[in-house]
């Protein structure tokens, strides 16, 4: 018999006792070690970014998602949205890229009903769950493939309704005699949560207040303050003669829009003319509800409203039961209540950082 030399062994010995230590020691690590925790991704994709509605919105999803983590399960918050909520076609990207890059599900306010229908239908074609917040998609988008696990929203159709009778007190308490003259400055066809307030606000006043002229509805202001202070300054203008010597209203139906109606009330010296009543808040808009030059606020809980869609999302994914409608609540702020505790919360939401 053929015997190795005793040097040769030697090592031979070795390694076989390394291999042996070596494989024992990863089976004590994984047997014994913790486990790794576990990661459920979710992609909140806003209209945009810019609004300080959208930063709470922010703030109420990092909530949700910081309550409902363990140490067995994180929630992750991946939140991504274009600058401008006239980005249809970013829109589009932002939830493809998500679902090329891989995401548990996805929380998704379209910037157009229509527009997001087939990169919704994408998603679900692929297995990931998604729900819709603040804006509903088209009304036939289940019908095209679109299906979704729930809508988490205000109610816009009764937050018009809400500005027109906030308007009509404001209009009735003010100067000026005959028969009131109101402006509706719409935001952008296709954005279906401010399209919903349009209507609501037209339907209050017809049923409701047929006295009241309505001047213009038709006039639409675009989505930043810039675009909405050209729109609404022309407008003002156009109808300034009708409003002489009897009382006169406008309803910009969200934050920039808002925000631009109430800058050229000012540079027109309209603000003692004019009853305005805004949907949604800015620091600005809140001055104006303590200096008199704004009427009304309609206010929601953005923050509450990014909140419950993240929850309804994991509920879902958990295979729990969710209700296929969730409204968040909608209440008016004026210069008589704007410091109730209630309503101040609302004025003045947190934002995420």
């Amino acid at each position: 018999m053929t015997r190795l030399p005793r040097l040769a062994v030697l090592p031979i010995a070795a390694l076989l006792l390394g291999l042996a230590v070596g494989c024992s020691s990863n089976d004590a690590d994984t047997s014994d070690g913790p486990a790794a925790a576990e990661t459920l991704k979710i992609a909140v994709i806003p209209k945009g970014t810019t609004h300080e509605f959208w930063k709470s919105v922010h703030a109420g999803a990092q909530r949700a998602a910081e309550d409902l983590s363990t140490p067995e399960r994180k929630i992750e918050i991946e939140w991504k949205g274009s600058q401008e909520e006239s980005d249809t076609a970013g829109q589009i990207r932002v939830v493809q890229n998500f679902l090329t890059r891989g995401v548990d599900g996805i929380v998704l306010a379209p910037n157009d009903s229509g527009g997001l229908v087939d990169a919704v239908a994408g998603a679900a074609g692929e297995g990931v769950p998604v729900v819709i917040f603040d804006s509903a998609l088209a009304t036939d988008a289940a019908d095209q493939g679109a299906e979704t696990v729930s809508f988490v929203a205000t109610d816009n159709f009764v937050g018009g309704r809400q500005a027109a009778t906030r308007l009509v007190e404001a209009m009735e308490a003010s100067s000026g005699e005959g028969k009131s003259a109101v402006i509706l400055l719409r935001y952008k066809a296709g954005s279906e949560s401010t399209e919903q307030r349009e209507e609501g606000f037209l339907a209050e006043l017809n049923e409701n207040h047929p006295d009241v002229e309505i001047l213009s509805a038709d006039q639409y202001a675009g989505t930043t303050p810039e675009s909405s202070l050209g729109a609404a300054t022309q407008v003002l203008q156009r109808f300034e003669g009708e409003f002489k010597g009897r009382p006169a209203g406008i309803f910009a139906v969200c934050e920039p829009n808002a925000d631009g109606v109430h800058r050229a009330l000012k540079e027109l010296s309209l603000t003692d003319t004019v009853s305005f009543v805004g949907f949604d808040p800015n620091e600005t808009l809140v001055a104006g509800l303590r200096d008199g030059s704004v009427d009304g606020i309609v206010v929601q809980d953005p923050v509450g409203m990014g909140d419950r869609a993240v929850r309804t999302l994991v509920a879902h994914i958990d295979g729990e039961e969710v209700d296929a409608r969730i409204d968040t609540g909608v209440s008016v702020a004026t210069p008589e209540n704007l410091d109730d505790p209630a309503i101040a919360a609302l004025l003045d939401p947190p934002v995420a950082e």
